[in-house]
């Protein structure tokens, strides 16, 4: 249960204060667990805490010396549970908890930073999308004060998997859960035939993700229709190699 006290000098509770004693890396922007541990994002470092039990209880290890997050809500756990996907100021690394990789190329690295708003970096925020293994880092670009853009990196093809880009972003927030939905039309409205009907067969809405328009006061489900909100959208795919 909850401790009754968080009070450090009462010594009958395991409570305690430790400071990170790297003042010129900014402040805390997030935590987040992985593999037992929790590790602590500021804006220039990243620390690890772990479970030691005794007086101490916890003990504080430097993870990143140079390497921290760019914003709060810029880092996320990837579908398969075995890294945090995190964007600092000048990347975007993944991470088990022990090897660092950057998922970016050089040239392309320098593209994405370039298009991120200074003033308003601080908007930008990240999500998972487990059901097709992706990873969204949604940003203002360069004028903008909310973010309208996103780049999307798939993380099941390991560190160099395929990235895309998306325009037109209209939300601010995004979670993953269980979606009620209306009974489906039953097989006797049918009129299409069977080769014809463009429709999702037995589609799960178990692990959706729910995305939060505030400007228009939606909830969008992703990656359920051919359009955005009603409206066609234009794509385009590139080879490479």
């Amino acid at each position: 249960s909850v401790p009754s006290s968080w009070d450090v000098t009462d010594e009958t509770k395991d409570t305690g204060h430790t400071e990170l004693p790297d003042v010129n890396s900014g402040i805390i922007q997030d935590l987040m667990p992985l593999r037992g541990q929790m590790f602590i994002y500021k804006e220039q470092s990243t620390w690890r805490m772990r479970f030691i039990g005794g007086r101490l209880v916890f003990a504080f290890d430097s993870f990143l010396e140079t390497a921290g997050v760019l914003a709060q809500r810029c880092v996320a756990l990837t579908g398969d549970g075995q890294r945090h996907f995190v964007v600092t100021h000048d990347d975007i690394i993944i991470h088990d908890g022990n090897t660092v990789q950057s998922v970016l190329e050089k040239r392309f690295k320098r593209y994405l930073f370039n298009q991120i708003d200074t003033t308003n970096h601080n908007t930008s925020f990240v999500f998972c999308n487990p059901l097709f293994g992706e990873m969204y880092f949604c940003y203002p670009s360069r004028g903008s004060s909310q973010p309208d853009r996103a780049l999307v990196w798939n993380y099941k093809e390991g560190s160099r998997g395929s990235i895309s880009e998306m325009d037109g972003v209209n939300f601010r927030y995004a979670t993953i859960g269980p979606v009620e939905t209306a009974t489906a039309d039953p097989w006797s409205g049918a009129t299409d035939t069977w080769d014809a009907s463009p429709d999702v067969w037995s589609q799960s809405d178990r692990v959706k993700v729910v995305l939060c328009n505030v400007a228009d006061t939606k909830f969008h489900k992703l990656d359920t229709t051919f359009t955005r909100d009603g409206s066609a959208f234009v794509a385009t795919a590139q080879r490479t190699g």
